[in-house]
């Protein structure tokens, strides 16, 4: 858009300019589009023409400068082509360019000396409202960049899932406040250093150890998108967290074999959902196995079970268990339950 201001503020420069002939008018105008024309090329192809390129630049320079007049949208013009130099070229390259320009420029002030005062006081004021514009443009887009990066980092940093943008080398590249916080209560290392060889990584049976390929990470940057792969990290303290990780790979134009990953900490769901299941089948009171899991393990187990002649089930019943509880009161009648069922559970075999 800079670009395209710059051009425009050029325009009215040449096609009203009453110094220049016809001639230099259609030369003007051939180098600014030529000028113009290279920079769009350079913005959307991100990297600079080839060398041999600033030959013809900077003829279409000098056009557009005497004919604009070199004080005013020739600066504009030198502007622009040193800042894609600056952004897209070697030191070396920008300092040789600037300093060329720097002489075109003159060249092009002394061919058109001719301008009387009156026209170069139009021509200068039109320059500096035109710069104006052009500044306020640049400092409103950039204010608005930097807004948007600000809010950006906030919301990255506040997510409650510990989020890890990692090179293709295999270290985190950048990480969230979650996912710091997370790192030291694991007792692993300051980014930018590897973790997998800095902890116990198992799969969620947290028995098996996870070789280095086979983490999120390492299977993303080969492409893979993942979902839901369960981990076991050992803790400094003895302890386990259970996590739940995506990761994707990033687009080519984010770096070599970037990417990203998200954990969530899932060991207070699992334990809570292991101990509803636990709930669900067995008493709350004394731990036994109640009806449910009977009727399941049964259900599973007669259909393949062969013939015995000493299959049998057996019902228990407590003699006075009521008294105890009206003249103890149900607590003391909970524990005697309690103590009951210890007492079986330790006098049946194993398996049975």
């Amino acid at each position: 858009m800079f670009v395209l201001v710059v051009g425009v503020s050029c325009v009215p420069s040449i096609v009203l300019g009453v110094h220049t002939g016809s001639w230099w008018k259609a030369a003007g105008l051939a180098g600014l589009a030529g000028v113009l024309a290279a920079r769009v090329w350079e913005y959307r192809q991100d990297r600079l023409l080839p060398l041999w390129a600033e030959v013809p630049q900077g003829l279409a320079l000098v056009a557009a400068a005497t004919a604009a007049g070199a004080l005013t949208a020739g600066v504009g013009l030198f502007f622009t082509g040193c800042f894609f130099r600056a952004l897209y070229g070697t030191t070396r390259r920008t300092l040789a360019a600037t300093l060329g320009w720097i002489a075109l420029l003159g060249v092009s002030a002394s061919i058109g000396s001719g301008v009387n005062w009156q026209e170069q006081f139009a021509s200068q004021a039109f320059g500096i409202a035109t710069a104006r514009l052009l500044l306020g443009t640049l400092l409103a887009q950039n204010q608005a960049v930097v807004d948007n990066e600000r809010l950006l980092a906030a919301v990255f940093d506040n997510l409650d899932v510990s989020v890890i943008v990692g090179h293709g080398q295999g270290t985190p590249a950048l990480i969230n406040r979650a996912a710091r916080l997370q790192a030291t209560a694991l007792g692993l290392p300051a980014a930018p250093a590897a973790w997998h060889s800095a902890a116990e990584v198992y799969e969620a049976d947290g028995v098996t150890r996870v070789a280095a390929e086979d983490m999120p990470d390492a299977r993303a940057r080969r492409g893979e998108r993942v979902r839901e792969q369960g981990l076991v990290f050992g803790t400094p303290t003895g302890g386990r967290r259970s996590f739940a990780v995506n990761a994707d790979p990033l687009p080519a134009e984010a770096g070599p074999a970037g990417v990203v990953v998200i954990v969530s900490d899932v060991t207070a769901r699992l334990a809570a959902e292991a101990e509803l299941f636990y709930l669900a089948l067995h008493d709350p009171l004394t731990g036994l196995e109640n009806r449910t899991l009977l009727t399941q393990a049964m259900a599973g187990w007669l259909p393949t079970a062969a013939p015995e002649p000493g299959l049998a089930v057996v019902l228990l019943d407590l003699d006075g268990f009521k008294n105890v509880n009206d003249s103890l009161g149900h607590a003391c009648g909970d524990e005697v339950l309690k103590v009951i069922a210890g007492r079986l559970a330790a006098a049946v075999r194993c398996g049975m």
